[in-house]
């Protein structure tokens, strides 16, 4: 399979983190979920049971391994950290500061295994001034201006069928752990990838958004009002490009090896020659 050999350790609970090393999991990536003692992830909690476990926890970690460690004793820190020596990827969804604070956060790893390919899932990000502030996937729809966009029968905003903001933020962030895991063939250097929910809920509205980009508004509505949010704008996600347009930024933010996005679409056929040159002729 695609992903075998790949070893992943995996501290994410509830919905994105589990949902990004599901994935690889599939895919024949070795997935070791690192559980606390006693209850372990609240996702085997959640839910209606068929069997040994709820259903939500089963469908997210199927195919995965369960190591049971407290990462405020530290010898068990320091099996973590061995173990972390031996892996290519390292994905957590604390709290923004949390796992630097139990001693397993990305510089700490990183010393361990410089090749190692560390992704962070948070509500906010990890360098916004709202880093802090715990949300789940209800209210980063809310904050994104997506829900104003979802209305009921009356006129209310109506919950989605499927949680946009967990699984947009899984889906990136495996984006973004694969970019990462093929650029490293070639550097044999890992990377921190920071991906927030906000972002990535942002990033997956681009095809609504035209009236809230291009269009000056006298009255503030709802999306506007979501893309002036001073979280989009602390971390870059709100670009202009030098006709003054703005554009949404790429929601994977990469430490070492940042996106650096060309803000210009290219004409029809403008780099027809440059890449086929002599293969195909057109018409004067």
């Amino acid at each position: 399979m695609k992903l075998e050999g790949i070893r992943v350790i995996d501290l994410s609970v509830f919905l994105p983190g589990p949902y990004l090393t599901l994935a690889m999991a599939d895919h024949g990536a070795e997935v070791i979920k690192i559980e606390p003692p006693g209850e372990g992830d609240p996702g085997r909690h959640i839910g209606l049971s068929d069997g040994p476990s709820t259903v939500f926890f089963r469908n997210l970690n199927r195919g995965k391994k369960s190591v049971e460690l407290d990462l405020k004793d530290p010898a068990q820190r320091e099996a973590l950290l061995s173990l972390a020596e031996t892996a290519d990827v390292f994905i957590e969804s604390y709290r923004p500061g949390t796992v630097d604070r139990l001693g397993v956060g990305y510089e700490m790893v990183r010393a361990r295994n410089p090749r190692i390919v560390y992704c962070s899932i948070s509500a906010f990000g990890q360098d916004s001034e709202w880093r802090g502030r715990p949300a789940h996937d209800l209210a980063l729809e809310a904050e994104s201006g997506l829900l104003s966009m979802t209305l009921g029968n009356d006129g209310k905003p109506a919950m989605p069928g499927i949680p946009v903001a967990d699984v947009l933020a899984g889906l990136q962030g495996l984006s973004g752990v694969l970019m990462a895991l093929l650029r490293r063939d070639k550097t044999g250097a890992g990377d921190y990838l920071d991906i927030s929910m906000h972002d990535v809920t942002v990033g997956g509205m681009l095809n609504i958004l035209g009236p809230t980009l291009d269009v000056c508004y006298g009255r503030i509505n709802t999306l506007p009002e979501a893309f002036a949010h001073p979280n989009l704008l602390t971390r870059g996600m709100i670009l202009y490009d030098e006709t003054k347009r703005r554009h949404v930024g790429p929601p994977i933010h990469f430490r070492h090896e940042p996106a650096r996005p060309v803000l210009r679409e290219p004409a029809l056929g403008e780099h027809t020659a440059s890449i086929l040159g002599k293969c195909v002729s057109t018409s004067e």
